[in-house]
């Protein structure tokens, strides 16, 4: 099994911490699955229960998702389950991923 060294442990807590500090919401695809209900922010955010603020704080990874707030998103845009991945998950994924491939893994 491998063992992490407090070296391995410190890369793993800045790639964890640099992934926390980025958006990986893809605003893009959600704006554009915004704009045939011509909704604004506000609207979007008010209908997933979420203060507009928040809101904006969100959307620039300053906070995250919480899983009933996307549930609720999913139903206001009407979108489906590979949308919500590709707007909410895989961004954060693949970076993470790229995150966890600088992690140096000693052996026994």
């Amino acid at each position: 099994m491998a063992k992490k060294s407090k070296k391995t442990d410190k890369l793993l807590n800045d790639a964890e911490e640099r992934a926390r500090q980025q958006s990986y919401v893809n605003v893009a695809l959600l704006e554009e699955k915004m704009l045939p209900y011509r909704f604004k922010y506000s609207r979007v955010a008010k209908a997933a229960g979420i203060d507009r603020t928040t809101f904006r704080r969100k959307l620039r990874g300053e906070v995250p998702f919480h899983a009933q707030e996307i549930a609720m998103l999913q139903i206001v845009l009407r979108l489906t389950d590979e949308q919500v991945y590709e707007i909410f998950i895989a961004g954060y994924l693949k970076n993470f991923t790229q995150s966890r491939e600088e992690i140096p893994y000693e052996n026994e």
